[in-house]
This record gives C-alpha cells, sequence and structure tokens, in this order.
C-alpha cells in the first residue's frame, strides 16, 4: 500500500513524547506528506504558531477550541492519536468543513486489562500494604489490618457496554449472568 496523501500537504507533530513507539514507526504517519515539524510536548499557546501553515496535524493531548481553529486557516484535518476527541471542538470543526479523526479500539487490550487489575488489587486490599516489612514482622506471618474480599458470586457491573466493556467481560470470563449493565440513557 501506497502513502495516503502525494507529498503537498504539510503536517505537524505536537506532541511526539506521548508515543512509546519508535521513530521509523512514527515517521510512517506522515508518509506521502511534506512532515514542517515535531515537537515533544506542545503547551496551548504554543499551537498557533507550531501549526500556522499545517494543513494536517497529529496530536493527542493539544485542545484544539474555537479560538485556535479560528488562526489556523490551512487547517483541514486533526489527526488524534488516541480513541477520543474531547480535545477539540468537533461540532465547531465541523463548520470549517476541518476532519477530525481518532485510533478508536487502539487501547482496548490494555484498558480492559488494566480495569480487572484494579479490580483485583481493590479487593486484596493491596494499596494499603505500603509497609511491606510489616508482613515479615508479624509474629503470625500475616497481616489481618486491611480486609480483603472475593470476587465469588459477586455481580460486576459494567458502565458502558462498548468495545471495552465488552472485554473487560471476557476477559473476567463472564457469560452475562455476572454482568450487571445498566441502562443510562434510553
Amino acid at each position: 500500500m501506497g502513502p495516503l496523501y502525494d507529498g503537498s500537504m504539510n503536517s505537524v507533530l505536537l506532541d511526539r513524547s506521548t508515543f512509546s513507539l519508535p521513530e521509523p514507526v512514527i515517521a510512517a504517519l506522515w508518509e506521502g506528506l511534506n512532515h514542517i515539524g515535531t515537537y515533544g510536548t506542545t503547551r496551548y499557546e504554543e499551537t498557533i504558531d507550531r501549526c500556522q501553515n499545517a494543513e494536517i496535524v497529529f496530536t493527542n493531548k493539544v485542545i484544539f477550541d474555537k479560538a485556535i481553529i479560528d488562526q489556523l486557516p490551512s487547517l483541514n484535518t486533526l489527526e488524534y492519536t488516541a480513541a477520543g476527541t474531547n480535545n477539540v471542538d468537533v461540532e465547531y470543526a465541523k463548520t470549517k468543513n476541518i476532519v477530525v479523526k481518532n485510533v478508536a479500539g487502539y487501547s482496548t487490550d490494555s484498558v480492559a486489562q488494566h480495569t480487572l487489575g484494579l479490580m483485583l488489587n481493590l479487593c486484596m486490599g493491596q494499596h494499603n500494604y505500603k509497609e511491606l516489612s510489616l508482613w515479615p514482622k508479624s509474629p503470625t506471618f500475616c497481616r489481618l489490618d486491611h480486609p480483603i474480599f472475593q470476587l465469588k458470586n459477586k455481580v460486576l457491573g459494567i458502565i458502558g457496554y462498548g468495545t471495552i466493556g465488552r472485554e473487560v467481560e471476557r476477559l473476567a470470563g463472564l457469560r452475562n449472568e455476572n454482568t450487571y449493565l445498566p441502562v443510562l440513557f434510553n
């Protein structure tokens, strides 16, 4: 598959430090573009200067509100390198014919796994055991000062049953009988 762009459009990456990928993989983002800048991080007040001649902006955390968008007449595409688009005024961008894209689904596995890890941590109370030296010092070699509880016969409430919610359910080994899915909106 060849490049998506013909080399005539300027692009900029505003927050390289949010990536843990090697440089060749990152550089593939702007294959076929005239890449004019890469920045580790970008503060709100630096956005306009760094994006002034860019038609395509790659970002993860930088805010693009009406005040910023109005000062970037060349901007036509915001490529958010994250699942959400909460950092951009999407409705206003549409009125300016700016396309807003994101990377839906990229973090499903890690977020679902993290969710279960936090749940297990809370059940076992591991976050309470900051003083690891107390365990071996106990005359009974156990800690009873922080209760733990079993997951057996508990119901897992999943609020939001999209891709991540379904993966949490799958990783938990549930088949709907032990899952509570509240209806928040009709």
